[in-house]
């Protein structure tokens, strides 16, 4: 989905981008290696549940990684709603659709982590909702490392209450 013009994007100001340079190098590199595992053990004597046990490591490291890059989302604001991004694309929520925003995690009062709840997000934000707070809900997060992140915040509560 391309983003409106007239839209404000927040971001990290390194980390980020980084994260998902170095997770598209490692699912390639976990998709090689699921590729040789596969290969080598059709053609040698190994068992089944070797082969599988290699290829359920490559693949719950590859979910890993997919979790950690995501982990920190550039988000865009519109008159609309919010725009966050996730796997080489934008994802659209209404502002109708946001469910919440709470603070969940403090650290020494300097870190701060934030999580926007919406039912508007993938299957795979539901384990950012489990992972951080205990609930199989869909949401994002947003963490005080963030460029303007007080600013996003506020925006998100002031616009999803304006259109509930």
């Amino acid at each position: 989905m391309i983003a409106p013009k007239e839209s404000k994007l927040y971001k990290y100001p390194f980390l980020s981008e980084t994260l998902k340079t170095i997770s598209i190098f490692t699912i390639g590199v976990l998709l090689l290696m699921i590729a040789l595992t596969i290969t080598k053990y059709f053609l040698a004597y190994q068992t089944i549940v070797d082969r599988l046990k290699t290829i359920l490591v490559a693949i719950l490291v590859i979910i890993g990684v997919v979790y950690q890059a995501y982990s920190m989302p550039r988000v865009k604001t519109d008159d609309d709603g919010l725009l966050v991004e996730f796997l080489w694309q934008w994802l659209r929520i209404k502002w109708e659709d946001v469910d919440g925003v709470r603070e969940i995690k403090s650290y020494s009062g300097r870190f701060h982590v934030w999580m926007v709840e919406s039912h508007q997000l993938t299957f795979f934000h539901r384990f950012y909702g489990l992972l951080n707070n205990g609930k199989f809900k869909p949401c994002f997060l947003v963490h005080s490392t963030m460029v303007n992140h007080l600013e996003l915040i506020n925006e998100i509560k002031r616009c999803s209450k304006k259109h509930k």
